[in-house]
């Protein structure tokens, strides 16, 4: 928005009606307490400010000043074109090109209409408040900002999801290392065992019984490969089944009846072009299923020609037990041993198996951490960028410094959650875990177990450091804080003149500031990132004249 030109207010049961109109500079708007400084802000901003809705103060003041009056605003764009804004009570503004007052929607002038309100003690909180200080300069980049945090969500979502998947497969690895347990001394228990001779069975029979004990383990694996095969095919049908019952209830639940439609040809075309896209998908849906359906039916028949002839092998295996009558015991108890050394075997291979699917998505994790590093980066340098040019327009007076992700709250609110009931004393190690080290940094050292990097960079012990990664590896809490987006810290800094005590200038945070040298700081802030009109109420409060004079008023 290049200007605000006038207010208009009727019908209000508070003010008299009335029009005011704006001049291209500065404007001051006085009166005593009560006389409506501060409600005709409001009016403004229920006008300007569509977000103003949600707010539950903005809208009280409107309803009991405005009632069932009107507000109406004339702006200028930047191109140039004036439009009237009319506000109601409850009704969005309602926009009107000038001087035709053709009605334009809101939704296509919203971007033109842009305003920077500060309420009355607001310019104070953002001296105090790193977050609003840091809000302030991204309005220079405010654009670049929204396209990179959009894209810092969708990384964090994917994180997430991908942090849901490693924990799925680490549930199924401990019931698999569970069930391993029962088998652990099963292969020395079968060798043992093969050791003792039996009587009766000369070298030859015992190594061809030992053969047919060993084709019986190779049966149950190639039974094991087409069960697997099997079950790879029904995942696929079971895709194609749920992308299809999607696309089904879209149908039920967002093809409408055209007589429902205001503008038939427009809606008529955009259905016409999305329900061809989901009949051309489901058709070819369906093709895949046939396929995949007749493919899993010809693996069905092998694999029951395969488990056929396993039982003809079976039967000569049982037969060839059946000749060692005297040592049935003993067959007995090594068929039974070499099937569990078998059963472990294979544990152990779909174990194998699930530690590299796992391994693969802490692989794809590592790749979208990085992704977010360099995001946080991208951001870091815009604002570094926005903090150079600020500065040089100060002349020394104010200064401001940016720390790469130095608002910390969301790593230590997580990291104190994560070791609740811990049994450490986190409140101690938190503050050094956070001062040492990035959430990235910390989530890797927990992830490899890295206790003495953890020691010697936190200082503290190996028992704390190694009861720290016990605490959190593979939990929840590692996981959201390795996908934290902690935002970069800004400081406003004061030039302080020498006095007799001190005899060089010195430079304070806003922290550290009166509330009257903090709002001498963020007000030429204000001036410098703000490119829109700037509606602040009470701004002179706390700035000494001498600032008021030079800086606000200054003609040049």
């Amino acid at each position: 928005m290049k200007k605000i030109k006038s207010i208009e207010v009727k019908n209000s049961p508070f003010y008299r009606d009335f029009k005011l109109d704006f001049s291209n500079k500065l404007n001051c708007i006085m009166g005593g307490r009560g006389t409506g400084k501060t409600t005709l802000l409001y009016f403004l901003k229920s006008v300007l400010d569509a977000r103003s809705m949600d707010d539950m103060y903005s809208n009280r003041l409107l309803r009991s000043n405005l009632g069932s009056g009107t507000i109406t605003v004339e702006f200028e764009t930047e191109d140039d074109r004036a439009f009237n804004l009319t506000k109601t009570i409850d009704d969005m503004p309602q926009p009107y090109l000038l001087p035709s007052l053709d009605f334009v929607s809101f939704q296509q002038l919203a971007p033109y209409i842009e305003c920077d309100f500060y309420e009355a003690g607001r310019i104070e909180e953002i001296g105090r408040s790193s977050k609003d200080r840091l809000e302030l300069i991204d309005k220079k980049i405010k654009s670049d900002i929204g396209i990179y945090f959009s894209e810092v969500r969708e990384v964090q979502m994917d994180l997430d999801s991908n942090a849901q998947e490693i924990k799925s497969f680490n549930k199924r690895l401990a019931l698999f290392d569970g069930t391993l347990e029962q088998y652990e001394l099963v292969k020395i228990e079968f060798e043992n065992y093969k050791n003792i001779k039996p009587t009766g069975i000369n070298e030859e029979e015992n190594k061809s019984f030992e053969a047919a004990d060993q084709n019986e383990k190779v049966r149950r694996q190639e039974s094991r490969f087409f069960n697997k095969a099997i079950d790879i095919l029904k995942m696929l049908q079971g895709v194609i089944y749920e992308a299809d019952l999607d696309l089904t209830e879209y149908y039920l639940s967002e093809v409408i009846d055209p007589h429902d439609f205001q503008n038939v040809e427009i809606m008529n075309e955009g259905e016409q072009l999305i329900i061809n896209t989901v009949d051309t998908t489901r058709a070819k849906l369906k093709e895949i299923g046939t396929f995949i359906s007749a493919k899993q039916k010809s693996l069905d028949e092998i694999f029951t020609f395969l488990l056929n002839t396993h039982d003809i092998q079976q039967a000569e295996f049982v037969k060839l037990k059946q000749k060692f009558e005297q040592n049935r015991e003993y067959i007995n108890n090594y068929n039974a041993l070499s099937k569990r050394v078998s059963e472990r075997e294979t544990l152990l291979k779909d174990r194998e198996e699930l530690i590299k699917r796992r391994n693969r998505l802490k692989e794809h994790r590592l790749i979208m951490v990085n992704k977010l590093n360099k995001l946080k980066q991208l951001i870091f340098r815009r604002r570094l960028e926005v903090v150079k040019q600020l500065n040089l327009t100060f002349n020394g007076e104010v200064v401001i410094t940016l720390t790469h992700a130095g608002i910390k709250d969301d790593f230590q609110d997580k990291l104190r959650s994560g070791l609740k009931g811990s049994g450490l004393q986190y409140n101690v190690l938190i503050p050094r875990i956070v001062e040492c080290f990035s959430t990235v940094e910390f989530a890797q050292i927990i992830h490899k177990e890295d206790a003495e990097t953890l020691r010697v960079i936190a200082g503290i012990d190996v028992y704390r450091a190694t009861a720290l990664i016990e605490a959190l590896r593979e939990t929840d809490a590692i996981y959201e804080i390795e996908s934290l987006y902690c935002n970069d810290l800004p400081e406003f800094k004061l030039k302080i003149a020498a006095d007799s005590h001190n005899l060089e200038d010195n430079y304070r945070k806003t922290d550290e500031l009166s509330m009257g040298q903090r709002c001498t700081t963020v007000l030429p802030i204000i001036f410098a990132v703000s490119t829109n009109p700037l509606i602040i109420d009470q701004p002179e409060d706390n700035l000494d004249n001498r600032y008021i004079t030079q800086s606000i008023c200054n003609p040049s």
